[in-house]
């Protein structure tokens, strides 16, 4: 226990860092206690941390996304043999495989509830 709290201390060992760390704990204070309220977060206040110019539609994939994504993947992706397009395609690969379960497990689910209601006690077993 203490080894972790030693290093959760070194973890703010700068200004920097220990502002940082306040800053996103009362973000996280403030989003909590606006959840809380079931109020949504100000409109303004919100555009003014993001974007200046709203558009009507949620989810547009237009130039403005696609250069976003563009630059993003070259972060994520430096190049085709790192480390971190290996991790990339294992987690994308168990995303798939987590899915198809999910999918294998709604159907087995869905027999079993089919053989209760036709009271076929047979093949629920």
């Amino acid at each position: 226990m203490s080894s972790f709290l030693g290093s959760l201390a070194s973890a703010f060992d700068t200004p920097q860092r220990k502002a940082m760390a306040v800053a996103v704990a009362v973000v996280a204070i403030y989003g909590t206690n606006k959840m809380k309220q079931g109020g949504k977060i100000d409109e303004k206040l919100a555009a003014k941390a993001g974007n200046k110019k709203s558009r009507g539609g949620k989810g547009n994939v237009d130039k403005e996304f696609l250069t976003r994504i563009t630059k993003l993947v070259k972060v994520v992706v430096p190049s085709a043999a790192s480390g971190e397009t290996g991790i990339l395609v294992i987690l994308s690969i168990l995303l798939v495989l987590r899915t198809m379960l999910s999918i294998w497990l709604a159907d087995v689910n869905g027999m079993i509830v089919k053989t209760i209601v036709n009271k076929d006690f047979g093949a629920f077993v």
